[in-house]
């Protein structure tokens, strides 16, 4: 079963994203270096992909601020600078400011376009400011900047004639200009077609989409880390202070990661600063205007505190003030990129990395370095990598980061078939886990709660198992034989017995049910029992079979019709039984527990598997989900080696690369302080932002004093624990619908749980009634059928 996290690998086709592009580097930056931020940006604009490097502000002794080592190691840059041979990025050492900044493995940007075309050339405007102009700076990150001629490196490295030139591919226009807002917006979203310098750099190359298209409430349920960076999108604007370093960074940077189809992200002068000017930015036609969102603009600064903006704001409404590491980010470049379906073999596939079709004149026809660094990333749509900041791995011929594996080579053998083996879910979890110094195991309920799970199917066909009466009829089958009478005698006396103490230790040990008792819970319905009863016997969840008794000895015993097979020995003498039956004219079938749902009631483990398909169909897993997969019994260890920290009943793993773990009971009752406490302990150790717990009853039999004091928020209203019971665990089709908290306290009266548990059993005649099809099958077979006259009149015409 692939939700899970465990060591399923892939097998079959699966649609994946190949991608083709130029390596992405960092590029470290000091006030007194050797190169200022201007020598950096008219290099970086003369190179294939470089406005997609990054620019990095360092300090004296070279270390690297913490905003950008917090997200560097799970970036889609390929190396830092400076920094020496750091494969995983662990980004321990100081930044040499003397780094070579070497073109031998970069092509020239402007030698894909055609070399003195017949037709017009594309028009390249370079603007030069003033080095004391305020705007001098924002200039430089927005529009980018070109030297006289290319420089002589790049020359050398393509093998490219000494005195060639820009004017060779591009028409240049030169101007000096006074910065301004309005001049900077016309330029960010021109009348005419013109391109930028740093639009050049970035001929054929593609950006992944930057503007989301959802419709964003601002009344987040759950905490979203990176709600900033995902709600605005390209549509910032950052403030600026005079010859600050780190904010015009900044600026670059937000534009590498959103590219320049869009006016913004765009900067501003501290001193130009006002509401008005923001008001000129929003109602520009090159903002980004994709989905809805609660605010038209976020603003930051490195330099200009959040409470100094707001105040310039005067409580402007549609603006978001927030910190810079709220937005940072690289983005994702993707290149030349396509979707293929890959054929997978105990997750192991072949690739071609580069499909030449589209690219074959610049392949053939364009003068590339031969030593140019191409970077191949491939991407399973439906088995995805945590987009974590600080997930990145080793691989035997790779890299896993940014939610891919990448390898590298040059752009002439990217039509060489290469093979890359793919991690199982679980595989994934515990190297994210490892990253930060913990370690995980299997507990004993997961692995019972997942065998069975995997002989159910799907986690969606957990719904069989959605009503109360039916899991009470099941969990009394799991008491060993003669329970009833001790419990009886337990509660006489006056102390309540724990029905997991009960549990068989063996099939053998459990008592039988009739189908009448399974058609009592069942609404009495013949139909439905025998449905489900079909479905609980294909699915393993129950054995069908037989009692019998030897006539020689009378020894009694259990027989599941599966193993029903001639001679049967009786096993308290050793004959043979002859005649099983003696004069019955037909047996009488009774029911079991099969010994993967003993063992799930033997550990206490069906809340487990019911909370994981209400949060699947939730979140979903594969490649629409907001999750990579789930396991129903994790325990968490330190990676040194020390005592456990505690167990998940149910551990989710975002996308994001966050760990949720989820504690789950029989009765609220064992939600006591102590439980909570391990709760709360093991979601510190996992960094999770919030958690939850889960009670197998209805809400109206919990008392709704200890209900509501599970429920913990963070101070901006989002969850930061959460309590789920029946009313949520049994709703047949659990659904996140726009601006609704599916994690609310729900309490059903007594007539809405008939009137649900009535439904289950009509859903389960609707389904006896109809062949086992599927959606296609019953869309098709149900259709409404036309009336007399149309049909008339379409035979007529």
């Amino acid at each position: 079963m692939t939700v899970f996290l465990d060591d399923e690998r892939l097998n079959g086709p699966h649609v994946a994203r190949l991608s083709a592009r130029p390596q992405r580097v960092a590029l470290p930056v000091s006030a007194d270096g050797p190169r200022s931020f201007e020598d950096i940006i008219q290099m970086e604009c003369q190179i294939w992909g470089g406005a997609a490097n990054g620019i990095l502000p360092v300090a004296e002794d070279g270390s690297i601020p913490e905003m950008y080592k917090a997200i560097l190691p799970g970036s889609q840059i390929d190396d830092v600078k400076g920094i020496g041979h750091d494969l995983e990025m662990s980004l321990s050492d100081v930044v040499d400011p003397n780094y070579p900044r070497e073109a031998d493995r970069d092509q020239l940007a402007v030698g894909l376009l055609p070399y003195k075309p017949t037709e017009k050339q594309p028009l390249v405007e370079v603007v030069n400011l003033p080095k004391n102009d305020p705007w001098y700076g924002i200039y430089l990150a927005c529009l980018g900047k070109l030297p006289e001629g290319i420089n002589s490196d790049i020359i050398r490295a393509g093998s490219w004639q000494r005195d060639i030139s820009f004017s060779d591919f591009v028409e240049i226009q030169n101007m000096t200009l006074t910065g301004s807002l309005d001049d900077l917006l016309s330029r960010m979203n021109p009348a005419k077609h013109t391109i930028t310098p740093r639009q050049l750099s970035m001929v054929q190359l593609s950006y992944a989409a930057t503007a989301s298209t959802a419709i964003r409430s601002g009344r987040p349920v759950l905490p979203e880390r990176w709600y900033a960076r995902y709600d605005a999108g390209p549509n910032i604007l950052v403030v600026c202070s005079p010859g600050s370093l780190d904010d015009v960074t900044l600026l670059w940077n937000l534009r590498s990661a959103h590219g320049d189809f869009y006016a913004v992200p765009i900067g501003i002068p501290y001193a130009e600063f006002s509401a008005e000017a923001v008001s000129k930015v929003i109602s520009d036609p090159g903002l980004a205007r994709n989905g809805i969102s609660p605010n038209s603009l976020y603003i930051t600064s490195c330099s200009v505190s959040t409470h100094d903006i707001s105040e310039h704001l005067g409580g402007m409404s549609g603006v978001f003030v927030c910190s810079p590491d709220e937005l940072l980010s690289f983005g994702t470049v993707l290149g030349w990129s396509r979707e293929d379906v890959l054929v997978w073999k105990d997750g192991c596939a072949s690739f071609k990395p580069l499909d030449p079709a589209p690219h074959r004149e610049t392949l053939f026809q364009r003068n590339l370095n031969r030593l140019l660094i191409m970077r191949f990333d491939v991407a399973v749509e439906d088995s995805p990598l945590p987009a974590s900041a600080d997930y990145r791995v080793k691989s035997p011929n790779g890299i896993f980061y940014n939610g891919s594996y990448n390898s590298w080579s040059s752009l002439r053998d990217g039509e060489r078939i290469r093979s890359v083996q793919w991690p199982s879910r679980g595989l994934i979890a515990k190297s994210l886990a490892s990253i930060r110094g913990l370690r995980f195991r299997e507990s004993a309920p997961g692995i019972a709660a997942r065998i069975l799970a995997e002989m159910i199917g799907d986690l969606n066909d957990l719904g069989m198992l959605c009503h109360a009466p039916l899991l009470r009829l099941l969990e009394s089958m799991a008491a060993r034989q003669g329970f009833n009478w001790y419990k009886e005698r337990a509660r006489r006396e006056g102390h309540e017995v724990d029905p997991v103490e009960s549990v068989g230790s063996s099939i053998d040990e459990l008592t039988e049910k009739t189908f009448q008792d399974f058609k009592n819970v069942l609404g009495n319905s013949d139909k439905a029992t025998r449905y489900w009863l079909a479905w609980a016997e294909k699915a393993s969840v129950i054995l069908k079979g037989f009692r019998i008794q030897c006539p020689e000895c009378g020894a009694k015993q259990w027989l599941p019709i599966k193993s029903f097979t001639p001679p049967i020995i009786c096993r308290g003498c050793s004959k043979t039984i002859d005649f099983p039956f003696g004069d019955e004219p037909i047996a009488k079938f009774q029911y079991r527990l099969s010994e993967q749902t003993r063992r799930v009631y033997e550990v206490d483990a069906i809340g487990h598997l019911l909370a994981a398909r209400f949060f699947h169909w939730i979140f979903e897993v594969g490649s629409k989900g907001r999750l990579i997969g789930m396991h129903p019994g994790m325990s968490i260890f330190r990676s040194d080696g020390g005592n456990e920290i505690g167990e998940a009943d149910l551990l989710m793993l975002t996308r994001m690369g966050e760990f949720v773990p989820i504690e789950v009971k029989r009765t609220a009752k064992g939600l006591n302080e102590s439980e909570i406490q391990k709760l709360d302990i093991l979601s510190g150790a996992l960094k999770s932002s919030w958690s939850g717990v889960v009670v197998c009853q209805y809400a109206r039999n919990v008392d709704e004093t200890l209900s509501t004091s599970l429920v913990t928020r963070n101070s901006d209203g989002t969850y930061r624990r959460m309590a789920l019971t029946y009313d949520q665990l049994l709703d047949p089709h659990p659904i996140w619908a726009l601006g609704s908290d599916p994690f609310a306290i729900r309490k059903l009266t007594e007539e809405e749980i008939t009137e649900r548990e009535k439904e289950f059993v009509t859903s389960l005649k609707r389904r006896a009634e109809e062949p086992d099809a599927g959606w296609q099958a019953y869309l098709m077979l149900h259709r409404h059928p036309r009336s007399q006259s149309n049909s008339q009149n379409s035979s007529g015409a």
